[in-house]
């Protein structure tokens, strides 16, 4: 162990554990009397702060950390009688930019994030 530094990690959080999480998913079909389906979809998850390493590093500078956070993502689907089906939706609404994962690199943190606020549209033709 020449030249290797002995941290003590007593009573640290184990990495990518957070201590609470919760999600909430809601959709429901409308259906119309001349075929066509509209349906509204919603997913919220909130997650409780975590660490990335055993080593727990939480300062203003170097944190191997993401702090609590909640993200939204929903959807607003039309669905044809016929063959088409076209999707609104969003992810990330509220563009939360928080860390997937992240490890020391010798005197500073990188990290992996996540994806911004995506808008898109989907459409699907079977034929």
């Amino acid at each position: 162990m020449a030249g290797r530094q002995i941290y003590d990690i007593t009573g640290h959080h184990l990495p990518m554990t957070p201590k609470f999480t919760a999600g909430v998913n809601a959709s429901h079909t409308f259906r119309f009397g001349n075929g066509y389906e509209l349906v509204p979809w919603l997913n919220v998850k909130w997650q409780d702060k975590m660490y990335f390493t055993l080593r727990n590093l939480d300062n203003p500078h170097i944190s191997d950390g993401q702090e609590a956070y909640a993200t939204i993502d929903a959807s607003l689907s039309l669905q044809s009688p016929s063959f088409w089906r076209a999707e609104l939706y969003v992810l990330n609404a509220t563009d939360k930019m928080t860390k997937n994962w992240a490890d020391d690199a010798g005197g500073f943190i990188r990290a992996y994030w996540n994806d911004p606020r995506t808008v898109g549209l989907r459409v699907r033709f079977d034929y």
